[in-house]
Formats: C-alpha cells, structure tokens, sequence
C-alpha cells in the first residue's frame, strides 16, 4: 500500500477530517477503481485487478462534473476547434450544485468502445429519497450528456455504456 493511501486511511480517526473528501480520494485510486470494476462490471470479472488498471481511460474526475443538465459539459476552443469535455465546477457562494462523486472512462478490452463509470460514496442511506431514484437520475443524466461530447449530432448509436456504482 502508498504512502499516500496509509495516510488517508491513518486520518479516517481524526473526527474533524472529511469523511466524504477522504472516501472520494481512496475510491478515486486506479489500484481501488480496478478492485470496484472487477466486482461489478462483467467484461471485467476474469482479468485481474492489476491489468483493469491499465483500461482506465484518462482523468479520473472527483467531485467537480455537475450534475446538473446544462453544467455537465464544458465547451472550449483549441486550435479553432470546438473541444467538448466533462465541466469541472465553478460554484458560487451560496449557490450549491449537485456533483457527480467520481467519473471516469473505461476502455473495453479487446474493444474501441468505452464505459463511463460513476461511483458514488455513501456513508448513511439517504431518509428523504430511494437511493435508487438518484441512481437513474445520475444515469440518464450521462447518458444525455454524452450528445456532442462523446457523439456528434443525432448518431445515437455512439451512445457509450453508463454504470453508477
């Protein structure tokens, strides 16, 4: 185990540290994700944790892709070129926004396509709503927001695969 991950885990015994920061920052480890992909998702469940990590695609982004429709997606120009990415938040005093815990991609082995992966940490099962209704909600909302950033106009059959975990 890193230094950095002992150390996490040595805080987790300080009362005033961040449980939900310090959650975010273990779950958020290629070494940890594989493990979570290895349990949950089929195309993973034979190949070892070590190699999972290797078809973890680019950033793996932590508490700052909005939930929110409109927020999801950044737009940015390189080169003279439309650039559509995963937003990183701007929150305003006053003014919160829901978040996305962890986001990443996943390549498919053997396979081009990719899965786009939400893990979500929770310490206490939520009293004012069905945890799953956040699911779906979590879901549709990458689903939808993957038109002009991972397919362009109407080619639906680009849609890449969402789980939330």
């Amino acid at each position: 185990m890193d230094t950095d991950l002992k150390n996490l885990l040595a805080s987790l015994g300080d009362e005033s540290t961040q449980y939900d920061t310090i959650a975010k920052q273990i779950l958020s480890r290629r070494s940890v994700l594989s493990h979570i992909l290895a349990a949950t998702v089929d195309e993973f469940k034979d190949i070892p944790p070590a190699e999972i990590e290797g078809y973890i695609d680019g950033e793996i982004h932590i508490g700052n892709v909005p939930v929110e429709p409109g927020l999801t997606n950044k737009a940015q120009t390189e080169n003279g070129d439309r650039i559509v990415g995963l937003n990183t938040i701007h929150e305003e005093q006053f003014e919160g926004i829901a978040v996305f815990d962890i986001i990443f991609y996943v390549r498919i082995k053997d396979e081009l396509s990719k899965i786009i992966i939400n893990v979500e940490a929770q310490k206490d099962e939520p009293s004012g709503y069905d945890i799953l209704n956040r699911a779906i909600f979590y879901v549709s909302r990458l689903v939808s927001s993957q038109k002009e950033r991972d397919f362009p106009g109407k080619h639906y059959n680009d849609l890449q695969r969402v789980y939330s975990i």
